[in-house]
Protein backbone atom coordinates (compact mmCIF):
# COMPACT_ATOMS: atom_id res chain seq x y z
CA UNK A 1 0.00 0.00 0.00
CA UNK A 2 3.10 2.28 0.71
CA UNK A 3 4.24 2.00 -2.87
CA UNK A 4 0.56 2.87 -4.29
CA UNK A 5 0.83 5.87 -1.85
CA UNK A 6 -2.52 4.34 0.12
CA UNK A 7 -2.92 5.71 3.79
CA UNK A 8 -3.34 3.19 6.45
CA UNK A 9 -3.09 2.24 10.10
CA UNK A 10 -1.60 -1.19 11.27
CA UNK A 11 -3.15 -2.42 14.95
CA UNK A 12 -2.32 -5.51 17.06
CA UNK A 13 -4.65 -7.10 18.93
CA UNK A 14 -4.32 -10.22 21.60
CA UNK A 15 -7.41 -12.67 21.41
CA UNK A 16 -9.26 -14.78 18.69
CA UNK A 17 -8.24 -13.31 15.14
CA UNK A 18 -11.23 -13.50 13.11
CA UNK A 19 -13.86 -12.43 16.51
CA UNK A 20 -10.75 -9.54 16.34
CA UNK A 21 -11.25 -8.83 12.67
CA UNK A 22 -14.51 -8.61 12.63
CA UNK A 23 -15.41 -6.39 15.85
CA UNK A 24 -12.66 -4.10 14.26
CA UNK A 25 -14.53 -3.82 10.75
CA UNK A 26 -17.92 -2.86 12.82
CA UNK A 27 -16.46 -0.38 15.05
CA UNK A 28 -14.52 1.15 12.40
CA UNK A 29 -17.71 1.28 9.79
CA UNK A 30 -15.55 -0.62 7.16
CA UNK A 31 -17.73 -0.99 4.31
CA UNK A 32 -15.84 -4.59 3.42
CA UNK A 33 -13.24 -6.76 4.80
CA UNK A 34 -10.44 -8.04 2.41
CA UNK A 35 -8.65 -11.59 3.04
CA UNK A 36 -6.45 -13.70 0.91
CA UNK A 37 -6.63 -17.00 0.57
CA UNK A 38 -3.36 -19.18 -0.65
CA UNK A 39 -4.81 -21.67 -3.03
CA UNK A 40 -6.61 -23.73 -0.34
CA UNK A 41 -9.70 -25.76 -0.73
CA UNK A 42 -12.34 -23.98 1.45
CA UNK A 43 -13.35 -27.46 2.66
CA UNK A 44 -9.82 -27.92 3.93
CA UNK A 45 -9.66 -24.64 5.30
CA UNK A 46 -12.64 -25.16 7.23
CA UNK A 47 -11.25 -28.32 8.82
CA UNK A 48 -8.45 -26.62 9.62
CA UNK A 49 -10.18 -23.81 11.70
CA UNK A 50 -8.72 -20.96 9.36
CA UNK A 51 -8.72 -17.18 10.34
CA UNK A 52 -10.54 -16.82 7.09
CA UNK A 53 -12.63 -19.02 6.67
CA UNK A 54 -14.23 -18.06 10.36
CA UNK A 55 -14.69 -14.69 8.99
CA UNK A 56 -16.35 -15.57 6.23
CA UNK A 57 -18.60 -17.85 7.91
CA UNK A 58 -19.30 -14.97 11.01
CA UNK A 59 -18.99 -11.88 9.45
CA UNK A 60 -22.15 -9.48 8.97
CA UNK A 61 -19.95 -7.18 6.68
CA UNK A 62 -19.14 -7.96 2.71
CA UNK A 63 -16.20 -9.97 2.78
CA UNK A 64 -13.68 -9.67 -1.02
CA UNK A 65 -11.82 -12.74 -1.21
CA UNK A 66 -8.31 -12.35 -2.64
CA UNK A 67 -6.23 -14.36 -4.86
CA UNK A 68 -2.55 -14.64 -5.06
CA UNK A 69 -2.27 -12.52 -7.88
CA UNK A 70 0.56 -12.82 -10.32
CA UNK A 71 2.48 -9.79 -12.34
CA UNK A 72 0.89 -7.07 -12.70
CA UNK A 73 -2.77 -6.56 -10.80
CA UNK A 74 -5.66 -4.93 -13.66
CA UNK A 75 -6.16 -0.89 -13.78
CA UNK A 76 -9.57 0.66 -13.10
CA UNK A 77 -12.17 0.52 -14.19
CA UNK A 78 -13.20 -2.93 -13.21
CA UNK A 79 -15.27 -5.18 -14.51
CA UNK A 80 -18.05 -6.86 -11.80
CA UNK A 81 -20.11 -9.86 -12.80
CA UNK A 82 -22.99 -9.76 -10.05
CA UNK A 83 -24.78 -13.00 -9.22
CA UNK A 84 -28.38 -12.53 -8.30
CA UNK A 85 -31.16 -15.40 -7.20
CA UNK A 86 -33.94 -12.54 -5.81
CA UNK A 87 -32.57 -13.32 -2.18
CA UNK A 88 -32.03 -11.05 0.19
CA UNK A 89 -28.51 -12.10 0.32
CA UNK A 90 -28.07 -11.19 -3.17
CA UNK A 91 -29.77 -7.82 -3.14
CA UNK A 92 -27.14 -6.54 -0.38
CA UNK A 93 -24.52 -8.24 -2.91
CA UNK A 94 -26.00 -6.33 -5.44
CA UNK A 95 -26.07 -3.09 -3.64
CA UNK A 96 -22.21 -3.68 -2.37
CA UNK A 97 -21.59 -3.94 -5.87
CA UNK A 98 -23.23 -0.72 -6.68
CA UNK A 99 -21.23 1.50 -4.57
CA UNK A 100 -17.85 -0.86 -5.77
CA UNK A 101 -18.38 -0.04 -9.07
CA UNK A 102 -19.10 4.05 -8.34
CA UNK A 103 -16.08 4.42 -6.89
CA UNK A 104 -13.91 2.51 -9.27
CA UNK A 105 -16.00 3.40 -12.39
CA UNK A 106 -16.32 -0.35 -13.02
CA UNK A 107 -18.37 -1.68 -15.65
CA UNK A 108 -21.17 -4.31 -14.40
CA UNK A 109 -22.93 -7.92 -15.61
CA UNK A 110 -25.80 -8.91 -13.72
CA UNK A 111 -26.47 -12.49 -14.11
CA UNK A 112 -29.32 -14.75 -13.23
CA UNK A 113 -29.27 -18.24 -13.93
CA UNK A 114 -32.67 -20.28 -14.50
CA UNK A 115 -32.33 -23.92 -13.75
CA UNK A 116 -33.51 -25.98 -16.85
CA UNK A 117 -37.00 -27.76 -16.18
CA UNK A 118 -37.06 -31.08 -16.47
CA UNK A 119 -39.12 -33.45 -18.02
CA UNK A 120 -40.93 -34.46 -14.84
CA UNK A 121 -41.63 -30.78 -14.09
CA UNK A 122 -42.78 -30.03 -17.20
CA UNK A 123 -45.27 -32.93 -16.93
CA UNK A 124 -46.35 -32.80 -13.61
CA UNK A 125 -45.77 -28.91 -12.23
CA UNK A 126 -48.21 -27.04 -11.67
CA UNK A 127 -49.56 -24.66 -14.90
CA UNK A 128 -48.79 -21.39 -13.30
CA UNK A 129 -44.86 -22.54 -12.39
CA UNK A 130 -44.53 -23.66 -15.87
CA UNK A 131 -46.33 -20.41 -17.75
CA UNK A 132 -43.86 -18.67 -15.45
CA UNK A 133 -41.04 -20.52 -16.56
CA UNK A 134 -41.01 -20.37 -20.13
CA UNK A 135 -42.25 -16.43 -20.25
CA UNK A 136 -39.42 -15.60 -18.54
CA UNK A 137 -41.73 -13.76 -15.30
CA UNK A 138 -39.76 -16.04 -13.13
CA UNK A 139 -36.31 -13.79 -14.39
CA UNK A 140 -37.91 -10.50 -14.95
CA UNK A 141 -38.90 -10.95 -10.74
CA UNK A 142 -35.05 -11.78 -9.85
CA UNK A 143 -33.76 -9.29 -11.74
CA UNK A 144 -35.71 -6.48 -10.93
CA UNK A 145 -34.86 -5.60 -7.16
CA UNK A 146 -31.17 -5.81 -8.74
CA UNK A 147 -31.49 -3.96 -11.48
CA UNK A 148 -33.47 -1.08 -9.12
CA UNK A 149 -30.50 -0.80 -7.16
CA UNK A 150 -28.01 -0.37 -9.72
CA UNK A 151 -30.04 2.25 -11.72
CA UNK A 152 -30.56 4.57 -8.24
CA UNK A 153 -26.63 3.96 -7.97
CA UNK A 154 -26.49 5.06 -11.98
CA UNK A 155 -24.56 1.90 -12.76
CA UNK A 156 -24.55 1.15 -16.40
CA UNK A 157 -24.60 -2.52 -16.78
CA UNK A 158 -25.38 -5.58 -19.11
CA UNK A 159 -27.87 -8.39 -18.14
CA UNK A 160 -27.88 -12.51 -18.93
CA UNK A 161 -29.97 -14.98 -18.34
CA UNK A 162 -28.64 -17.88 -18.69
CA UNK A 163 -30.36 -21.53 -18.63
CA UNK A 164 -28.63 -24.01 -16.57
CA UNK A 165 -28.87 -26.99 -13.86
CA UNK A 166 -25.07 -25.89 -12.89
CA UNK A 167 -25.49 -22.27 -11.41
CA UNK A 168 -21.57 -22.58 -10.30
CA UNK A 169 -20.33 -23.02 -13.95
CA UNK A 170 -22.81 -20.83 -15.85
CA UNK A 171 -21.69 -18.03 -13.23
CA UNK A 172 -18.46 -18.72 -13.84
CA UNK A 173 -18.38 -19.22 -17.46
CA UNK A 174 -20.00 -15.65 -18.02
CA UNK A 175 -17.20 -14.30 -16.15
CA UNK A 176 -14.74 -16.08 -18.66
CA UNK A 177 -16.37 -14.15 -21.46
CA UNK A 178 -16.78 -11.11 -20.06
CA UNK A 179 -13.23 -10.65 -18.65
CA UNK A 180 -14.55 -9.91 -14.98
CA UNK A 181 -12.30 -9.38 -12.21
CA UNK A 182 -14.80 -9.39 -9.20
CA UNK A 183 -17.67 -11.54 -9.03
CA UNK A 184 -20.18 -10.83 -6.18
CA UNK A 185 -23.29 -12.54 -4.78
CA UNK A 186 -24.91 -12.89 -1.99
CA UNK A 187 -24.74 -16.04 0.74
CA UNK A 188 -26.20 -17.11 3.98
CA UNK A 189 -24.46 -19.38 6.76
CA UNK A 190 -25.09 -22.95 7.35
CA UNK A 191 -23.13 -23.50 10.42
CA UNK A 192 -20.38 -25.34 11.41
CA UNK A 193 -17.96 -27.83 10.10
CA UNK A 194 -17.51 -27.54 6.40
CA UNK A 195 -20.79 -26.46 5.12
CA UNK A 196 -19.87 -22.55 5.36
CA UNK A 197 -22.05 -21.48 2.47
CA UNK A 198 -25.39 -21.86 1.15
CA UNK A 199 -26.04 -24.81 -0.75
CA UNK A 200 -23.22 -25.16 -3.39
CA UNK A 201 -23.42 -22.40 -5.64
CA UNK A 202 -21.26 -20.03 -3.89
CA UNK A 203 -19.05 -22.62 -1.96
CA UNK A 204 -18.21 -24.24 -5.59
CA UNK A 205 -17.67 -20.34 -7.41
CA UNK A 206 -15.71 -19.84 -4.19
CA UNK A 207 -13.30 -22.21 -4.91
CA UNK A 208 -12.94 -22.31 -8.55
CA UNK A 209 -12.99 -18.94 -9.17
CA UNK A 210 -9.08 -18.66 -8.76
CA UNK A 211 -8.58 -19.94 -12.87
CA UNK A 212 -11.44 -17.21 -13.44
CA UNK A 213 -11.48 -13.86 -11.44
CA UNK A 214 -9.26 -12.32 -8.76
CA UNK A 215 -11.01 -11.94 -6.18
CA UNK A 216 -14.70 -12.88 -4.65
CA UNK A 217 -17.03 -10.76 -2.64
CA UNK A 218 -19.93 -12.41 -0.60
CA UNK A 219 -22.90 -10.59 1.13
CA UNK A 220 -24.61 -12.42 3.50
Amino acid sequence: MRAKSIPFEMEEQMGDAATAIIARAEALGCDAIVIGRRGMSIVRAALLGSVSTEVIRESSIPIIIVRTLDGATRAVPLRLLIAVDGSASAMRAATFASRLAGLCHGEVDLVHVEPGLTVAGSVLGPREKLMEHWSGKHSEEELAGARGVLDRARVTYTEHVVASDETHSAILEVAREHSCGVIVMGTRGLGPVTALLLGSVAQSVLEQAPSTASAVALAR
